[in-house]
């Protein structure tokens, strides 16, 4: 019972952090826009950390069913192209799906 109300406080942190320290502010199609160059000179720069921090992104607005995974996923076409952001997106939302079913089934089971 402990792991369930644990694994619990750490999603409801995750899921109030997001708003309370307005995390959406840069998930937005205004700050996509503003940030786009900039975003594509620190993927220039350190390609790897870089692809490494947008799946890790990517699976925690996924596995937190945050709102935001449309707006990464458009950055992720403007950032990397299609193919390899295609394939990035690819592996954060099934990490983040595989996850958000994993803690369901582990919370809610009898």
């Amino acid at each position: 019972m402990n792991k369930k109300i644990t694994l619990l406080l750490v999603i409801g942190i995750g899921i109030a952090s997001f708003y309370f320290l307005d995390i959406k502010e840069y998930l937005s199609f205004e700050s996509l826009k503003t940030n786009r160059d900039r975003l594509k000179i620190i993927y220039q720069e350190n390609s790897i950390v870089f692809i490494f921090w947008f799946v890790g992104v990517y699976f925690l607005t996924v596995s937190l069913s945050l709102p935001g995974a449309t707006v990464l996923t458009l950055a992720a076409g403007a950032i990397f192209g299609s193919v390899l952001g295609m394939l990035l997106v690819n592996i954060g939302a099934t990490l983040g799906a595989t996850a958000a079913f994993l803690s369901a089934r582990f919370i809610f089971r009898d």
